[in-house]
Protein backbone atom coordinates (compact mmCIF):
# COMPACT_ATOMS: atom_id res chain seq x y z
CA UNK A 1 0.00 0.00 0.00
CA UNK A 2 2.99 2.52 0.38
CA UNK A 3 4.47 1.55 -2.54
CA UNK A 4 1.66 2.49 -4.14
CA UNK A 5 1.11 5.72 -2.33
CA UNK A 6 4.66 6.99 -3.30
CA UNK A 7 3.85 5.76 -6.77
CA UNK A 8 0.97 7.96 -7.06
CA UNK A 9 2.64 10.55 -5.24
CA UNK A 10 5.51 10.34 -8.28
CA UNK A 11 3.33 10.12 -11.14
CA UNK A 12 1.36 13.10 -9.74
CA UNK A 13 4.67 15.40 -9.81
CA UNK A 14 5.25 13.76 -13.41
CA UNK A 15 2.13 15.07 -14.62
CA UNK A 16 2.83 18.33 -13.09
CA UNK A 17 6.22 18.99 -14.60
CA UNK A 18 5.30 18.07 -17.80
CA UNK A 19 2.06 20.52 -17.92
CA UNK A 20 4.25 22.79 -17.12
CA UNK A 21 6.78 22.25 -19.52
CA UNK A 22 4.08 22.09 -22.46
CA UNK A 23 2.11 25.60 -21.37
CA UNK A 24 4.65 28.15 -20.82
CA UNK A 25 3.02 31.01 -19.21
CA UNK A 26 4.38 34.72 -19.28
CA UNK A 27 7.05 35.16 -16.64
CA UNK A 28 6.50 38.37 -14.31
CA UNK A 29 8.23 40.72 -16.55
CA UNK A 30 10.62 41.64 -13.87
CA UNK A 31 12.24 38.34 -14.58
CA UNK A 32 12.68 39.52 -18.36
CA UNK A 33 15.56 41.00 -19.95
CA UNK A 34 15.89 43.02 -23.22
CA UNK A 35 19.27 42.28 -23.98
CA UNK A 36 19.16 38.60 -25.68
CA UNK A 37 22.95 38.67 -26.12
CA UNK A 38 24.07 35.38 -23.40
CA UNK A 39 20.48 33.70 -23.82
CA UNK A 40 19.86 30.82 -25.93
CA UNK A 41 17.72 30.19 -28.78
CA UNK A 42 14.32 28.72 -28.35
CA UNK A 43 13.18 25.32 -29.42
CA UNK A 44 12.34 25.43 -32.95
CA UNK A 45 9.12 23.34 -31.87
CA UNK A 46 7.84 25.66 -29.39
CA UNK A 47 4.46 27.53 -30.98
CA UNK A 48 2.39 30.69 -29.74
CA UNK A 49 -0.51 29.02 -28.29
CA UNK A 50 -2.18 32.85 -26.94
CA UNK A 51 -1.54 36.39 -27.73
CA UNK A 52 -1.90 39.42 -25.87
CA UNK A 53 -2.85 43.10 -27.47
CA UNK A 54 -2.45 46.41 -25.86
CA UNK A 55 -2.45 49.59 -27.20
CA UNK A 56 -2.22 53.27 -25.37
CA UNK A 57 -4.67 55.08 -23.34
CA UNK A 58 -6.78 58.06 -23.92
CA UNK A 59 -8.84 59.55 -21.63
CA UNK A 60 -11.95 57.97 -20.86
CA UNK A 61 -10.70 54.48 -21.88
CA UNK A 62 -11.27 51.93 -19.58
CA UNK A 63 -9.75 48.80 -20.84
CA UNK A 64 -8.72 46.17 -18.95
CA UNK A 65 -5.33 44.63 -17.85
CA UNK A 66 -4.40 48.42 -18.26
CA UNK A 67 -0.79 48.85 -16.73
CA UNK A 68 2.10 51.68 -17.76
CA UNK A 69 5.25 51.11 -20.05
CA UNK A 70 8.73 52.85 -20.10
CA UNK A 71 9.81 53.27 -23.23
CA UNK A 72 13.51 53.66 -24.29
CA UNK A 73 13.49 57.32 -24.12
CA UNK A 74 12.49 57.14 -20.70
CA UNK A 75 8.47 58.43 -21.51
CA UNK A 76 5.76 55.65 -19.83
CA UNK A 77 2.82 54.98 -21.47
CA UNK A 78 -0.36 53.57 -20.20
CA UNK A 79 -1.78 50.68 -22.47
CA UNK A 80 -4.64 48.58 -21.84
CA UNK A 81 -6.15 45.33 -23.63
CA UNK A 82 -7.92 45.50 -26.61
CA UNK A 83 -7.91 41.92 -27.90
CA UNK A 84 -6.83 38.37 -26.80
CA UNK A 85 -6.38 35.57 -29.35
CA UNK A 86 -6.09 31.85 -29.08
CA UNK A 87 -4.12 29.51 -31.45
CA UNK A 88 -4.72 25.63 -32.46
CA UNK A 89 -2.59 23.83 -34.07
CA UNK A 90 -3.24 20.23 -36.03
CA UNK A 91 -1.17 17.29 -35.69
CA UNK A 92 1.27 18.77 -39.13
CA UNK A 93 1.66 22.07 -37.06
CA UNK A 94 -0.93 23.99 -39.41
CA UNK A 95 -3.28 26.79 -37.74
CA UNK A 96 -6.35 25.73 -37.34
CA UNK A 97 -8.38 27.60 -34.54
CA UNK A 98 -7.97 31.33 -34.14
CA UNK A 99 -10.90 32.73 -31.32
CA UNK A 100 -10.66 36.48 -30.71
CA UNK A 101 -11.69 37.99 -27.89
CA UNK A 102 -12.38 41.80 -28.15
CA UNK A 103 -14.52 44.36 -26.27
CA UNK A 104 -18.26 43.07 -27.06
CA UNK A 105 -17.33 41.01 -30.01
CA UNK A 106 -16.05 37.58 -30.17
CA UNK A 107 -14.80 35.63 -33.66
CA UNK A 108 -13.82 32.03 -34.33
CA UNK A 109 -11.70 31.65 -37.85
CA UNK A 110 -11.59 27.84 -38.26
CA UNK A 111 -9.10 26.11 -40.46
CA UNK A 112 -10.16 23.15 -42.59
CA UNK A 113 -7.20 21.36 -44.91
CA UNK A 114 -7.36 18.77 -47.60
CA UNK A 115 -4.59 17.94 -50.03
CA UNK A 116 -5.61 20.77 -52.94
CA UNK A 117 -7.81 23.36 -50.14
CA UNK A 118 -7.81 25.05 -47.28
CA UNK A 119 -11.29 26.11 -45.85
CA UNK A 120 -11.45 29.02 -43.25
CA UNK A 121 -14.87 29.30 -41.82
CA UNK A 122 -15.13 32.70 -39.39
CA UNK A 123 -17.91 32.91 -36.84
CA UNK A 124 -18.10 36.53 -35.39
CA UNK A 125 -20.83 37.01 -32.46
CA UNK A 126 -21.66 40.21 -30.32
CA UNK A 127 -20.97 39.31 -26.54
CA UNK A 128 -24.80 38.68 -26.45
CA UNK A 129 -25.27 36.16 -29.02
CA UNK A 130 -26.11 38.24 -31.99
CA UNK A 131 -24.34 36.60 -34.94
CA UNK A 132 -22.67 39.63 -37.14
CA UNK A 133 -20.39 37.03 -39.57
CA UNK A 134 -20.56 33.06 -40.26
CA UNK A 135 -19.37 32.65 -43.41
CA UNK A 136 -16.72 30.10 -45.31
CA UNK A 137 -14.01 30.81 -47.96
CA UNK A 138 -12.50 28.03 -49.69
CA UNK A 139 -9.18 28.84 -51.53
CA UNK A 140 -6.42 26.67 -53.01
CA UNK A 141 -3.40 25.50 -51.29
CA UNK A 142 0.21 24.15 -52.85
CA UNK A 143 1.59 21.30 -51.55
CA UNK A 144 3.31 23.54 -48.51
CA UNK A 145 -0.17 24.53 -47.67
CA UNK A 146 0.09 27.78 -48.86
CA UNK A 147 -2.76 29.55 -50.24
CA UNK A 148 -2.49 30.34 -54.21
CA UNK A 149 -5.01 32.59 -55.10
CA UNK A 150 -7.85 34.00 -53.61
CA UNK A 151 -11.39 33.83 -55.03
CA UNK A 152 -13.20 37.03 -54.78
CA UNK A 153 -15.99 37.73 -52.67
CA UNK A 154 -19.23 40.19 -52.70
CA UNK A 155 -17.91 43.64 -53.51
CA UNK A 156 -14.25 42.92 -54.85
CA UNK A 157 -13.68 43.34 -58.15
CA UNK A 158 -11.13 40.51 -59.19
CA UNK A 159 -9.50 37.25 -57.87
CA UNK A 160 -6.11 37.79 -56.49
CA UNK A 161 -3.21 35.10 -56.58
CA UNK A 162 0.08 34.20 -55.16
CA UNK A 163 3.43 33.05 -55.58
CA UNK A 164 5.92 31.88 -53.34
CA UNK A 165 9.72 31.44 -53.40
CA UNK A 166 11.58 27.97 -52.27
CA UNK A 167 11.68 28.96 -48.18
CA UNK A 168 7.69 29.23 -48.81
CA UNK A 169 7.68 32.67 -48.45
CA UNK A 170 4.75 34.94 -50.31
CA UNK A 171 6.95 36.67 -53.18
CA UNK A 172 4.26 38.41 -55.27
CA UNK A 173 0.95 39.02 -55.32
CA UNK A 174 -1.22 39.80 -58.25
CA UNK A 175 -4.63 40.86 -59.45
CA UNK A 176 -6.86 39.27 -61.72
CA UNK A 177 -4.64 37.17 -63.88
CA UNK A 178 -1.68 34.64 -62.43
CA UNK A 179 0.84 36.58 -64.35
CA UNK A 180 1.55 39.76 -66.38
CA UNK A 181 0.22 41.50 -68.55
CA UNK A 182 -2.80 40.43 -68.21
CA UNK A 183 -2.48 40.60 -64.31
CA UNK A 184 -1.23 43.47 -62.28
CA UNK A 185 1.27 43.01 -59.67
CA UNK A 186 0.31 45.04 -56.69
CA UNK A 187 2.79 43.45 -53.98
CA UNK A 188 6.19 42.28 -54.94
CA UNK A 189 8.44 41.17 -51.68
CA UNK A 190 11.96 41.11 -51.73
CA UNK A 191 14.34 38.46 -49.56
CA UNK A 192 17.62 38.32 -48.64
CA UNK A 193 19.14 35.30 -46.69
CA UNK A 194 15.60 34.37 -45.47
CA UNK A 195 14.38 37.46 -44.18
CA UNK A 196 12.02 40.31 -46.26
CA UNK A 197 14.20 43.41 -47.36
CA UNK A 198 11.42 45.53 -48.73
CA UNK A 199 7.70 45.22 -49.56
CA UNK A 200 6.73 47.46 -52.74
CA UNK A 201 3.04 47.97 -53.20
CA UNK A 202 2.36 49.13 -56.82
CA UNK A 203 -0.46 51.20 -57.53
CA UNK A 204 0.19 50.47 -61.49
CA UNK A 205 3.07 48.41 -62.91
CA UNK A 206 3.34 50.38 -65.80
CA UNK A 207 4.27 53.97 -64.23
CA UNK A 208 6.32 52.15 -60.93
CA UNK A 209 4.26 54.48 -58.73
CA UNK A 210 4.83 52.84 -55.35
CA UNK A 211 5.15 52.63 -51.51
CA UNK A 212 7.85 50.57 -50.34
CA UNK A 213 8.34 48.72 -46.58
CA UNK A 214 12.35 48.60 -45.96
CA UNK A 215 13.11 46.27 -42.74
CA UNK A 216 15.83 46.02 -41.01
CA UNK A 217 16.84 42.66 -38.34
CA UNK A 218 18.32 41.40 -35.75
CA UNK A 219 20.16 38.76 -37.46
CA UNK A 220 21.37 36.99 -34.31
CA UNK A 221 18.04 35.98 -33.34
CA UNK A 222 15.60 34.09 -34.76
CA UNK A 223 12.12 35.04 -35.38
CA UNK A 224 9.08 34.82 -33.62
CA UNK A 225 7.08 31.77 -34.45
CA UNK A 226 4.95 31.61 -37.95
CA UNK A 227 0.95 31.21 -36.53
CA UNK A 228 -0.97 31.57 -40.10
CA UNK A 229 1.31 29.87 -42.37
CA UNK A 230 -1.21 29.95 -45.03
CA UNK A 231 -0.35 32.92 -46.04
CA UNK A 232 3.39 31.69 -46.36
CA UNK A 233 6.32 31.79 -44.22
CA UNK A 234 8.25 34.51 -42.29
CA UNK A 235 11.07 36.34 -42.11
CA UNK A 236 14.22 33.98 -40.62
CA UNK A 237 15.35 36.42 -37.92
CA UNK A 238 13.69 38.93 -35.61
CA UNK A 239 12.22 42.45 -37.43
CA UNK A 240 13.74 45.48 -35.57
CA UNK A 241 12.36 48.31 -37.45
CA UNK A 242 10.19 48.92 -40.74
CA UNK A 243 10.71 52.18 -42.96
CA UNK A 244 7.69 53.20 -45.28
CA UNK A 245 9.11 55.09 -47.96
CA UNK A 246 6.75 56.66 -51.09
CA UNK A 247 8.21 56.88 -54.64
CA UNK A 248 6.62 58.82 -57.67
CA UNK A 249 2.89 59.46 -55.84
CA UNK A 250 1.10 62.31 -53.99
CA UNK A 251 3.39 61.96 -51.33
CA UNK A 252 6.10 62.65 -53.35
CA UNK A 253 9.56 60.66 -52.87
CA UNK A 254 10.57 60.13 -49.31
CA UNK A 255 10.31 58.82 -45.78
CA UNK A 256 6.66 58.22 -44.86
CA UNK A 257 6.56 56.47 -41.40
CA UNK A 258 9.30 54.32 -38.92
CA UNK A 259 8.06 51.02 -37.06
CA UNK A 260 10.29 49.78 -34.16
CA UNK A 261 10.38 46.92 -32.14
CA UNK A 262 11.55 46.03 -28.73
CA UNK A 263 11.33 43.00 -26.75
CA UNK A 264 11.83 41.11 -24.15
CA UNK A 265 13.12 37.36 -23.53
CA UNK A 266 12.40 35.04 -20.85
CA UNK A 267 16.06 32.93 -19.90
CA UNK A 268 14.93 30.60 -22.59
CA UNK A 269 15.27 32.61 -25.29
CA UNK A 270 11.21 32.81 -26.18
CA UNK A 271 10.26 36.77 -26.96
CA UNK A 272 7.28 37.70 -24.06
CA UNK A 273 6.84 40.45 -24.77
CA UNK A 274 6.69 42.96 -28.08
CA UNK A 275 6.80 46.74 -27.91
CA UNK A 276 5.68 48.60 -31.21
CA UNK A 277 6.32 52.29 -31.37
CA UNK A 278 5.78 54.31 -34.63
CA UNK A 279 6.87 58.33 -35.85
CA UNK A 280 5.58 59.82 -38.48
CA UNK A 281 8.10 61.13 -40.62
CA UNK A 282 5.42 62.65 -43.22
CA UNK A 283 2.28 64.84 -41.70
CA UNK A 284 0.42 64.05 -45.11
CA UNK A 285 0.61 60.94 -44.65
CA UNK A 286 -2.27 59.95 -42.25
CA UNK A 287 -2.49 56.20 -41.80
CA UNK A 288 -2.38 54.60 -38.38
CA UNK A 289 0.45 52.23 -38.98
CA UNK A 290 0.94 51.70 -35.62
CA UNK A 291 -2.61 51.21 -33.87
CA UNK A 292 -2.63 54.35 -30.93
CA UNK A 293 1.18 55.10 -31.29
CA UNK A 294 2.19 52.37 -29.03
CA UNK A 295 1.15 48.84 -28.90
CA UNK A 296 2.46 46.14 -26.53
CA UNK A 297 1.34 42.32 -27.19
CA UNK A 298 2.48 39.56 -25.36
CA UNK A 299 3.14 35.95 -26.15
CA UNK A 300 2.38 32.02 -24.16
CA UNK A 301 4.14 29.25 -26.13
CA UNK A 302 3.64 25.80 -26.03
CA UNK A 303 7.15 23.37 -26.61
CA UNK A 304 6.55 19.87 -27.44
Amino acid sequence: MRLSIYTSLLLAVLISLACKRDRDRTPPEDRLVSDPTNLPHPSATCRIVKETFKMAMKDGDNWPDAETITLDGGQKIKVGRVHTFTYRYDSQGRISEIRTESSGVNEVLSFGYTATTVSQHLVSKRTDGTVLTDETTVAPINSKSHVTAMPKRAGEAQDVFYEYNARGQRTKTYYGSVSLPTGRLYEHNLYEAGNQTQQIWLSTYATGDSLIRSYIYNTSRPNLPSINTTNGNSSQNLPMSVLLSSKGNGFGDGLLFETHYHYLFDQKGLVRRQITTGLVRNPQYLIEEVRGGVNVRGFEYECP
